[in-house]
């Protein structure tokens, strides 16, 4: 997973994108924190394209809003979170409604959709009723199980197949071929997030190395295998170093090791 802030451009992007499909990952996924937000018709006619010159390969992620400063800065309204859930919903169904009847339709119609959060009033209820894919961002098991049962409760109640939700959790990674390797990994990511800028690379090693996947790629996936045993079907892993094309190299040798 990519986000913008960090760095990405276009070269990048291309080079990533092929790495990604070279290496045979499940999929690419990229954020959109770029401090705009769309009305559902704009949204949906580019989703549908992206999905057509991607051939039916689009999984979209909507959400109903969180990041006030991200309004603030362009003078966008930040309504109440009831509001912004109530045009969350409506959105979904104009949507539909637009790949149902105009064109380019999407190769697939509707266009999967992705819904994150843990909330049990309004989103995992949503979810049940309206995702192919619910995710979880952080690596905390705990949480996760309760959720992921509030999630198979929602959906049992409108009758659906709890197993048709695919379930993701969402964190990061260091990886590295030895200690060493991954000491050095760690002293990069530093320059790229503040809040880790003021550790040493072990610091930032016992850090995050319950709340992030660190080490070699033998170890990494075999703390996935074990975690997956909660229901986990993918994990999602943001990329922060975008020049770094060894670690996804590495990466892709922990998502073999899981086929």
């Amino acid at each position: 997973m990519i986000e913008g802030q960090e760095g990405l451009n276009w070269d990048r992007w291309r080079r990533i994108c092929a790495d990604t499909e070279r290496l045979g990952f499940a999929s690419l996924r990229r954020s959109d924190h770029l401090m705009t937000f769309r009305l559902p018709g704009v949204l949906a006619k580019l989703a549908a394209s992206v999905d057509s010159l991607s051939g039916g390969r689009l999984i979209l992620g909507v959400g109903a809003g969180w990041n006030e400063n991200e309004h603030a800065v362009f003078g966008i309204p930040f309504y109440t979170q009831r509001e912004r859930f109530d045009r969350l919903e409506a959105g979904i169904a104009a949507m539909r409604e637009i790949w149902r009847t105009t064109n380019p339709k999407p190769v697939r119609n509707p266009i999967p959709l992705l819904i994150g959060g843990k909330g049990s009033k309004r989103t995992l209820p949503l979810v049940a009723r309206e995702a192919a894919e619910w995710n979880f961002s952080r690596l905390n098991p705990d949480e996760f199980r309760e959720r992921r049962d509030e999630l198979d409760r929602c959906c049992r109640e409108i009758g659906r197949d709890p197993a048709t939700v695919r379930r993701s959790v969402m964190t990061s990674f260091i990886v590295g071929r030895s200690r060493a390797d991954v000491l050095e990994r760690a002293s990069q990511v530093r320059e790229v997030l503040p809040s880790l800028s003021e550790l040493s690379p072990e610091e930032v090693l016992e850090s995050r190395k319950d709340a992030w996947f660190v080490g070699t790629p033998e170890e990494i996936a075999e703390r996935m295998r074990e975690l997956s045993k909660l229901g986990i079907d993918l994990f999602m892993l943001q990329h922060f170093l975008l020049d770094d094309g060894d670690a996804l190299q590495l990466l892709g040798e922990v998502a073999k090791a899981l086929r």
